[in-house]
């Protein structure tokens, strides 16, 4: 069985505890962890299994702008 390849998101707080993983095509920087002080929404809220304070992390998502092609409708009955 081939062992498929993730990065690793470490905790921010004391960098070696193992938070969770991350696809290999994703791009890191799409997610944010931060120590969980206050009311900061986060989307999923970890305990570092190393220092055992609770970790934030927000998932930001690309929206790519949508792209709007012109197009020429010719309708025979009018022409």
């Amino acid at each position: 069985m081939e062992q498929e390849i993730r990065k690793i998101l470490r905790c921010p707080i004391c960098e070696k505890g193992r938070i969770a993983d991350a696809p290999a095509g994703a791009a890191l920087s799409q997610y944010r962890l931060f120590a969980m002080v206050g009311d900061e929404p986060a989307d999923i809220i970890a305990k570092c299994p190393r220092c055992g304070m609770q970790v934030g992390i927000t998932v930001r998502h690309r929206t790519e702008p949508s792209i709007i092609v012109p197009t020429l409708c010719r309708d025979t009955a009018w022409a």
